[in-house]
């Protein structure tokens, strides 16, 4: 199994994107693409699942927990426009989502571990 944190849904110049886009000259997406392209040419004898993960959200723990503190003392809000997409999951489901990955072999290749549906930052905020 492979864990990257390359978000499936981004935006560029808000327009929406998703993992089968190619990505831009950003040096993060360059280097995840390499990651799973060079995992993925495994012995085929090998599974892989590789979870792209979004930022991992829970009420006791992930980005969350830290970002909480900020927002009670009215220190927190969207960075810049707040237009970006913002590609979460909670970690019940992440937890989840890993757990079906090693124990059913009909999860293979790239998987998306984030929720169905990314929001703007500001709506996140």
């Amino acid at each position: 199994m492979n864990l990257t944190s390359s978000p499936p849904s981004c935006t560029t110049n808000l327009k929406n994107l998703t993992s089968s886009d190619e990505p831009n000259k950003l040096f993060h997406k360059c280097v995840c693409r390499e990651w799973e392209g060079t995992t993925l040419k495994t012995n085929k004898d090998v599974r892989v699942a590789l979870i792209r993960i979004g930022v991992v959200l829970g009420k006791d723990g992930g980005a969350l927990a830290m970002m909480i503190s900020f927002f009670q003392i009215f220190a927190g809000g969207p960075l810049g426009t707040g237009k970006q997409w913002f590609s979460w999951i909670h970690v019940d489901d992440l937890v989840n989502v890993i757990y079906e990955a090693l124990t059913k072999p009909s999860y293979q290749g790239v998987i998306n571990g984030t929720a169905p549906n990314p929001v703007r930052l500001w709506e996140m905020c």
